[in-house]
């Protein structure tokens, strides 16, 4: 099955993906986007198929 969520996190303005986190589940992938929303000014979460 592999890694489902895919959560990346970068400050602005210069759009590199400082951290990145992959996982299988949707709970998991939440967590992760409120600890990268607290020390990230971006955070993006996208499911791949």
């Amino acid at each position: 099955m592999g890694m489902k969520y895919i959560v990346n996190a970068f400050n602005y303005p210069y759009g590199l993906i400082d951290k990145q986190k992959r996982t299988g589940w949707l709970i998991v992938a939440v967590a992760y986007f409120v600890v990268f929303s607290l020390k990230y000014d971006g955070v993006d979460v996208s499911k791949r198929r």
